[in-house]
């Protein structure tokens, strides 16, 4: 999996690479899911005339998103991750204002794309580590995760809540990942942490009519063609966009909670 990601350009990592305490850590500790040093980095480079002040005041802003709940605080990122973000801070007696993007829509050169395998996450006494997640610029944007099945004709669908129950246990990396992908490691569907369960897609279906060429896997064709740097944020944005109207379609309480 992670060759797949490495032939699209990304800087790949394993967990063991960024352990807090490591002298080339990203974070100092496993509650952590932002990269701030790599996000201060990326937005200074993206954000060019922006003072390092404000760049701070952001960073401060993103590890606080708010709103009441987790789906909440994701809509609010989301905003921000599509929008840019309004800055305000104090210099001596003037209080300043800066327009920031989080990301580059129209340089992917300019961001910065890094997955990392088993990325450990602690909240509280809960411990979570996906198979991997996808960060632009330090800010965890999506996950896959695999799962058990008794074989491929198991519906992914149908052990989606073991995943999902992160949702209200890790509320923290959930307020942030907008694509969540679940898969056997053949089998592949992708949805958002706050769609119900059936409403997780085959992103084949989407993106190639044709069948599935013999020995390839629908998780390679995801990884290839969603999370191609070309078209990631086209994808991302459209994806997003119909997540949105499925989302608006939900009861209150996710049916997948255990």
């Amino acid at each position: 999996m992670l060759v797949w990601f490495e032939v699209n350009g990304y800087t790949v990592l394993l967990d063991s690479d960024v352990v807090p305490g490591k002298a080339k850590s990203e974070r100092s500790s496993y509650g952590e899911v932002l990269l701030s040093d790599r996000l201060f980095r990326s937005l200074r480079r993206i954000n060019p005339n922006v003072p390092s002040m404000a760049i701070q005041e952001a960073i401060k802003k993103l590890n606080s998103i708010p709103g009441d709940t987790p789906q909440e605080k994701n809509n609010n990122f989301r905003n921000f991750l599509l929008n840019g973000m309004n800055i305000s801070y104090q210099l001596g007696k003037y209080k300043l204002y800066n327009e920031l993007k989080l990301v580059d829509y129209s340089n992917i050169q300019k961001n910065d794309w890094l997955v990392i395998q088993n990325f450990t996450v602690f909240e509280g006494k809960v411990r979570y580590s996906p198979e991997i997640v996808i960060f632009i610029n330090g800010l965890p944007i999506g996950i896959i995760d695999l799962i058990e099945t008794s074989s491929d004709a198991t519906p992914l669908k149908r052990n989606c809540g073991k995943i999902k129950f992160c949702n209200y246990k890790l509320p923290t990396i959930f307020s942030y990942v907008q694509i969540l992908v679940i898969s056997n490691g053949n089998q592949a569907r992708v949805g958002n942490p706050y769609l119900n369960c059936e409403q997780f897609i085959p992103w084949h279906s989407i993106c190639r009519e044709e069948k599935l060429i013999n020995g390839v896997t629908e998780l390679e064709i995801l990884i290839q063609d969603f999370f191609d740097k070309r078209s990631f944020f086209k994808s991302m944005k459209d994806f997003i966009e119909f997540t949105q109207i499925q989302i608006e379609t939900l009861p209150k309480e996710c049916k997948c909670r255990l």
